[in-house]
């Protein structure tokens, strides 16, 4: 599976934050380092921050290979166990603010 390579920029940006919150979800934070490249990773980082969410930006860009931060991203993605709440409630506020980018 992989993103979006074109459409509507916020569909583009949510394929890509949602490819990675799935893989983390499945095989742990550390997943895109075993079978994504750079460009990949890099999209998964641009995503999060068109969404305003910056702390998984940085948990992003500070992936190891020993999947150290799988429970950090669980609890940033996931707060109170309601699995992507917190992407959930970034989808909601990028609808509405930027809904050009969604056409």
């Amino acid at each position: 599976m992989g993103g979006a390579a074109g459409g509507p920029v916020g569909l583009v940006h949510l394929s890509y934050l949602m490819w990675f919150h799935n893989g983390a979800m499945a095989n742990g934070a550390a997943w895109p380092l075993d079978y994504c490249t750079a460009e990949q990773i890099a999209a998964f980082t641009t995503a999060a921050v068109y969404f305003e969410l910056d702390e998984i930006a940085d948990l992003i860009g500070r992936l190891e290979p020993d999947d150290a931060l799988s429970h950090e991203y669980r609890d940033l993605s996931s707060p109170f166990g309601e699995d992507a709440s917190l992407i959930r409630d970034a989808l909601r506020c990028k609808l509405v603010e930027a809904a050009q980018d969604w056409v």
